[in-house]
């Protein structure tokens, strides 16, 4: 059975060249997959699931869906960083952009 991680580096791959629409569905079925697979109360092993899938949905110009993505990741920053910690402004810096 192919792991979260998997689909993760094939969506990389996929959005690296070019092929936006097949690298978000990768990027949405990990990102699945590591939600049922989460241990306990922390949601920071969702970080680069929802970064890449917030990202590309910015590139394929679904800006509603991009701002419920980056805005729950935001949100989970927060809680483990701060929101001044650098990977925080960095989403901030998207939101306000979107």
């Amino acid at each position: 059975m192919i792991t979260a991680t998997e689909l993760l580096s094939k969506g990389e791959y996929l959005e690296e060249r070019g092929d936006y629409v097949r690298a978000r569905r990768m990027y949405e079925k990990a990102l699945s997959i590591q939600e049922r697979n989460l241990d306990g109360d922390s949601q920071l092993e969702l970080v680069p699931y929802l970064y890449n899938l917030g990202l590309i949905e910015v590139a394929l110009e679904n800006k509603k869906e991009a701002q419920i993505l980056l805005r729950r990741l935001l949100n989970i920053l927060i809680e483990e960083h701060g929101e001044h910690h650098e990977d925080a402004e960095e989403i901030f810096g998207f939101l306000e952009e979107i």
